[in-house]
């Protein structure tokens, strides 16, 4: 299932013993709520983690992916590319919730040309509506990154934010991941931690499900 675990009784009674060692009544709040996030973010990880390594398929292991990470977000959609052995063109592979998509469409296009804008510039790319204070703080590498296919896809989907993780292993590029949302302007500090963490290891699971793939092909 997609929602984490309840915390445990032992964390949380550790965390209340440290809130009353501080003076201050809001910290211990604050010392309470930020030890159950990392628990609480910690289990998704490994539950995405174990659905991940449980499907037989690279298709099913993408599938699986953008579906949890779509419930995990509460994102309007996740999308999945990946490079040919070749590292040159780039296929849109999974749609969250969406078993049966067509690459031709106009919106499967778009998206499949953001991936390609994150790849070509080997950074992760974030694309919100309005820009206020709160986003003033670019995770981007460079104010110059080219987003026209982010802008696109954020305007022709009437969407709030679009994001591009890259899917890395041994220093190459496997192909992206995009997340598009329509009700918020961004994911929270937690969430972004989680999607590094979860595409870091979704990539050593989907590199091992392609060289298993291309290995049974030899063998024929």
């Amino acid at each position: 299932e997609n929602v984490a675990l309840a915390p445990s009784d032992e964390l949380v009674a550790s965390a209340e013993i440290l809130s009353f060692a501080t003076p201050h009544s809001h910290r211990k709040v604050d010392l309470l709520s930020d030890v159950l996030l990392i628990e609480v973010h910690s289990t998704s990880l490994l539950q995405l983690t174990a659905s991940l390594l449980k499907e037989n398929s690279l298709q099913e292991t993408t599938i699986t992916l953008v579906n949890l990470l779509a419930g995990l977000l509460q994102a309007t959609r996740v999308s999945i590319g990946l490079l040919d052995a070749q590292r040159k063109k780039l296929q849109l592979d999974a749609v969250s919730f969406s078993a049966n998509f067509d690459r031709r469409t106009h919106a499967m296009q778009v998206i499949t040309e953001a991936m390609t804008e994150a790849i070509d510039q080997g950074v992760r790319i974030d694309c919100v509506a309005v820009v206020g204070p709160e986003q003033m703080q670019s995770t981007d590498t460079s104010m110059m990154l080219i987003k026209q296919a982010h802008q696109q896809l954020l305007h022709t989907q009437q969407l709030q934010a679009v994001s591009s993780f890259l899917l890395r292993k041994d220093n190459k590029i496997l192909g992206a991941l995009t997340i598009e949302l329509d009700r918020r302007t961004a994911l929270n500090t937690d969430q972004e931690l989680l999607v590094q963490q979860a595409t870091h290891y979704a990539a050593a699971i989907i590199q091992l499900r392609q060289q298993a793939t291309a290995g049974l092909w030899q063998g024929l």
